[in-house]
């Protein structure tokens, strides 16, 4: 079986921080518009729906229209991930961006169900499937693009400052949605005001192609190239026929992934405010700091990777994950305030160091011919699945059963100790 490859240890260099600061962009608008679409889904409910729903059926539905982003990812990542393989990484990260920034700004343009009626939702709804298709290829291909630039001795470094940079994306929409609430009144933002974070994530992403432009290919690839060792098959077919135990390992950990990070950073604010009677501002300023833990954690834990092993570092983050998480969860349910905050930001460190570890164990499932397809297809099937449904679960979970939460939370856990029992394992054969 042909082996994975990467470039030979040494230390960071100019070269490599400016790669990993450009490529960690994308990511962070893939998040600053997750956030956004979140915060503001009751608005988008109301003005894209028809008016005879009530407030929590709209909901429901944009929720729903979120999910479809999700489901129509594998089949823009399989595509993405075909060429990335075949033809160059860089190309491929080029073009997912300017795929994803347009139907982004064009949100913060969409005529109303007011306006347009049903179109509203239709157009709504297209938007979403166009952003999906494009974000599919976009975090597999950043992690895979630093991995194959930095040396191997940083690859853990590199990948957990692209993961890193996703929560600094919930963050920055995080503040402009602060910023929204604060300055504009309920009718202005009714009104208006809500698009601004979709115009502004838009020209964000104008300014990120103009930048990634002038990223260079991977060391890995341009040898591949030279050597003649590109993968003769399509890839997808490749990584069937060769790796389906390392798809089935991706697909869990890219649960873990998501359910993760979609729960504490998306799901856990809105929670606070409209269930369990925590004023919006003091949620999302608790979120604020949770996103910071939850990005020093997974650099944590990409360097606790390079030194000490992924599969050991994985069993560690969660355990440790598992037990904060319990603790923080059952304060929420039972409506105590006192140092609910800190348990928030601390789960929040345990659950990046999470992920923190997952594109690591992934990357090096995969040989460097089909290593985007197979990273690729792996994580956006398991978005698909576990992403989309997550937040309609976690929805109906906190207004009928709130306990649920809790043991969903504490199944991710245990799901990331056995697999990372099962890295280990495989380490040591």
């Amino acid at each position: 079986m042909e082996m994975p490859t990467f470039t030979r240890p040494r230390q960071l260099n100019k070269h490599d921080i400016r790669t990993l600061i450009l490529s960690s962009f994308g990511g962070m608008l893939e998040f600053y518009d997750f956030v956004v679409f979140i915060f503001f889904a009751k608005i988008i409910g109301d003005h894209f729906f028809p008016p005879t729903l009530d407030s929590f059926w709209a909901s429901m539905n944009t929720y729903g229209t979120f999910a479809v982003g999700f489901f129509v990812r594998p089949i823009g990542g399989m595509v993405m991930a075909h060429f990335g393989d075949l033809f160059g990484r860089k190309r491929m990260f080029f073009l997912s961006i300017v795929l994803m920034v347009f139907p982004t700004l064009a949100i913060g343009f969409l005529p109303t169900y007011q306006q347009i009626g049903y179109l509203a939702p239709i157009l709504l709804l297209v938007v979403r499937i166009l952003q999906g298709f494009a974000i599919g290829g976009e975090i597999p291909a950043a992690w895979v693009f630093v991995a194959e630039h930095v040396p191997r001795n940083r690859v853990g470094l590199a990948d957990s400052m692209i993961t890193a940079s996703l929560s600094m994306g919930v963050l920055l929409g995080s503040a402009i949605t602060l910023y929204i609430n604060t300055s504009f009144s309920a009718e202005e933002i009714s009104n208006g005001a809500w698009r601004y974070p979709f115009i502004l994530g838009g020209l964000f992403g104008i300014v990120t192609i103009f930048l990634r432009r002038y990223l260079k290919e991977t060391p890995v690839f341009i040898e591949m190239k030279e050597k003649k060792t590109l993968s003769e098959k399509i890839p997808l077919q490749k990584i069937f026929q060769s790796h389906l135990p390392d798809i089935s390992f991706s697909i869990l950990l890219t649960w873990i992934f998501t359910g993760c990070s979609i729960l504490l950073t998306l799901m856990i604010p809105n929670l606070m405010s409209d269930f369990f009677n925590i004023p919006r501002k003091e949620a999302i300023t608790m979120q604020s700091y949770t996103l910071i833990t939850i990005s020093l954690g997974a650099v944590l834990g990409g360097i606790m990777c390079d030194k000490k092993g992924a599969g050991r570092m994985l069993m560690l983050w969660s355990t440790c994950f598992g037990i904060c998480s319990w603790f923080f969860l059952q304060k929420l349910i039972h409506m105590e305030p006192e140092g609910l905050s800190i348990l928030y930001a601390t789960t929040g460190l345990f659950a990046g160091g999470v992920l923190g570890c997952i594109p690591y164990i992934m990357i090096h499932r995969f040989p460097a011919s089909v290593r985007i397809s197979g990273i690729s297809f792996s994580y956006n099937l398991g978005q698909a699945i576990f992403g989309g449904i997550t937040p309609m679960i976690i929805i109906l979970m906190a207004k009928d059963y709130p306990q649920g939460i809790l043991f969903y939370v504490l199944f991710l856990a245990i799901l990331g100790v056995y697999l990372g029992f099962r890295t280990m394992i495989k380490n040591k054969k």
